[in-house]
């Protein structure tokens, strides 16, 4: 198989790739305030970590997915390239505040509590949330900016 073969055929594969249907951004909305209300409501009520607030985190995370991955009102090429752009600009920013925020961390109770300096891993939550911030943020900065 020679080259331009292989990337058509991966170019036909790309496009199969559908986004949710523009109505589905309304439920990943509700669902977002929903969750956050509810979370913030548990940590107010209860604020020892339990398997509710997880709960609300998985729901947090998933309407930002939601959000993410569905089509806008007039998608076209320009708003799926802006698509694109955001979801490169939130990995990179992601990786880089993954590998940092610890050693930062670590670096600030040093200074403030040598004592009980430890060096800790971000938590995963943590990372998708800022990631989906990340994305959805500068996809929309860039989107109402154009």
């Amino acid at each position: 198989m020679n080259m331009s073969k292989i990337m058509e055929c991966e170019s036909r594969q790309l496009n199969k790739m559908q986004l949710l249907p523009n109505r589905y951004k309304k439920l990943g909305f509700i669902l977002l305030i929903i969750s956050i209300t509810a979370l913030v409501l548990l940590r107010i009520t209860r604020p020892t970590q339990d398997i509710f607030n997880d709960i609300c985190k998985s729901f947090i995370l998933l309407s930002m997915i939601i959000i993410s991955v569905t089509k806008e009102k007039n998608e076209d090429e320009y708003t799926i390239i802006l698509r694109g752009k955001s979801y490169v600009l939130a990995f990179i920013i992601g990786a880089i505040y993954a590998i940092l925020q610890p050693y930062i961390n670590l670096g600030v109770a040093a200074l403030l509590s040598p004592e009980k300096a430890v060096f800790a891993e971000m938590k995963s939550f943590v990372i998708i949330w800022f990631m989906l911030f990340i994305q959805l943020g500068f996809y929309y900065l860039l989107r109402y900016t154009r």
